[in-house]
């Protein structure tokens, strides 16, 4: 009996722990594939792209090489995946697509994620260039190494190679907007350290202005966050005041006005907003100048585009903004999308706006860019005009500027390419980050991507996206602005107004 009992202790206990090694196991195996699912996912991922995404078909010899490329890496090699190179996968697949808002990242994990930082702030400089900033305050920065201020390499590799190595989804942004991407992604070091796998210490070469010398430095990573922010983003506060948005509205003197836009908001969301846009417009009609800012603007809806469209469009005109093609079935949803982005057929306008499509049609759709195929509706336009019955709009016949960068980015992006072209109306800064997109997510094997299925153009032809719009003058950021000190780019502005 006494046996019994002792062979049955061993057996609970040796069934215990095979139960404990059960659910450990499956514990281990939800993040390993094998390299059958991850072939199975790939193929799902090209089917998928093949069947939802325009910009596959615009690029598809360079989506297909890359696909290629995955399947015989994979098929050569039989060790087990997981998650984490799964994503790095996808990433270098969505990338060549050359779609604005594609992402990818894995579904939410109940682990919580331990972050590291780089001990300093970082900021674009010019075409190639990354400086390193101490913050001193909220907006109030200073060389980290002042004699070496650029940061050139890190773990001995070129700054611009390891951005763009890490920053992959952004490959075919505009030059000045995959810089500052690759920027804001080393500021947010923690979400890049799992391609590296580097440890606490992190080697880094520092070089003086004149690029002669460089000097070798060692930083451990930190787990507080230090990020550089550009003096114009920190102008935007929505309080409990009695002047909410006043940070946004500024006279110079000599009639000259700015209006800064932060978001692209939605006005049945923002209707505030839109009431304290309408009295800063009424109050600067006898002005002589106008000044707009939607430098980092990160895009949102496009309401605000057809409120300046009565201010900026003479009565009685209107014009083409913006044409586009959805890929897929065109739901009743999908067309309530298109809707809110203020595109519609060709039947829901007039004949004599019907003759003015067609016209620019015929000079700016470019031939390789015509759609065909079953998958893809008519065009969609965008159609902007003075609404003359709406109370309080008028006609701001006096010079407009347009603040664009690289950040300019969605909606904002298609603000001012919109308002390009039109008499006193100049765009000033530096190219945006072209974007237009309608996009969907899909969940499959702890991965949540989205992709747009949309493609849309510019009035002239061109794509939004990896294009951008450029400025009619061309004014880049000093080091002064990168320090916070002043906007160099609204002074030089504001002096070229005063000097016509």
């Amino acid at each position: 009996m006494k046996d019994l009992i002792t062979k049955a202790a061993i057996l609970g206990v040796v069934v215990a722990i095979s139960i404990t090694f059960f659910f450990s196991k499956q514990e281990v195996d939800k993040n390993h594939l094998t390299p059958a699912k991850v072939l199975a996912t790939i193929n799902t991922i090209s089917l998928l792209l093949s069947e939802k995404s325009p910009y596959f078909d615009v690029n598809k010899h360079r989506v297909d090489s890359k696909i290629d490329s995955i399947i015989r890496a994979l098929n050569s090699n039989d060790k087990v995946n997981n998650t984490e190179e799964l994503l790095n996968n996808v990433e270098h697949i969505l990338s060549e697509l050359g779609d604005r808002h594609v992402s990818v990242k894995k579904l939410e994990s109940k682990q919580k994620e331990e972050r590291y930082y780089l001990p300093f702030a970082l900021a674009p400089w010019q075409e190639n260039d990354v400086i390193a900033l101490r913050q001193h305050s909220k907006l109030k920065y200073s060389f980290y190494m002042e004699s070496y201020p650029f940061l050139s390499s890190i773990q001995n590799e070129n700054i611009n190679k390891f951005m763009h190595r890490l920053d992959i989804l952004n490959k075919y942004a505009p030059n000045q907007s995959r810089l500052s991407l690759g920027v804001e992604k080393l500021n947010e070091f923690y979400q890049i350290d799992r391609h590296l796998k580097i440890g606490d210490s992190v080697r880094l070469k520092f070089s003086n202005r004149n690029r002669t010398k460089d000097t070798l430095v060692y930083v451990n990573l930190v787990s507080d966050k230090t990020k550089w922010r550009e003096i114009n983003k920190n102008l935007f506060r929505v309080e409990n005041t009695k002047k909410p948005y006043r940070n946004l509205r500024k006279s110079y003197g000599d009639g000259i006005e700015y209006l800064r836009i932060p978001e692209m908001f939605y006005k049945s969301d923002n209707e505030p907003f839109f009431q304290w846009l309408t009295k800063q417009m009424n109050s600067i009609k006898d002005s002589n100048t106008l000044i707009i800012d939607i430098r980092n603007n990160p895009g949102g809806n496009r309401d605000i585009i057809n409120f300046f469209s009565n201010y900026f469009i003479k009565p009685k005109n209107c014009f083409l903004a913006n044409f586009a093609s959805y890929k897929g079935e065109l739901t009743n949803d999908i067309k309530e999308n298109l809707n809110k982005r203020n595109l519609y057929p060709i039947h829901h306008f007039n004949d004599i706006t019907q003759d003015l499509i067609l016209q620019e049609m015929s000079k700016n759709l470019k031939d390789n860019e015509k759609l065909n195929g079953q998958n893809y509706s008519n065009y969609y336009y965008m159609i902007l005009k003075n609404n003359e019955h709406f109370e309080n709009y008028y006609f701001y016949n006096k010079p407009v500027y347009l603040m664009i960068n690289e950040s300019t980015f969605s909606a904002a992006s298609v603000f001012a390419s919109s308002f390009k072209g039109l008499d006193k109306i100049t765009l000033v800064g530096v190219k945006s980050d072209g974007s237009s997109g309608l996009s969907q997510s899909y969940e499959l094997s702890g991965l949540r991507i989205k992709f747009s299925h949309m493609l849309s153009f510019q009035k002239n032809g061109d794509l939004f996206d990896g294009v951008g719009t450029d400025p009619d003058i061309e004014i880049k950021r000093s080091i002064d602005q990168i320090l916070s000190l002043e906007d160099h780019q609204l002074n030089v502005l504001l002096t070229k107004i005063r000097t016509n």
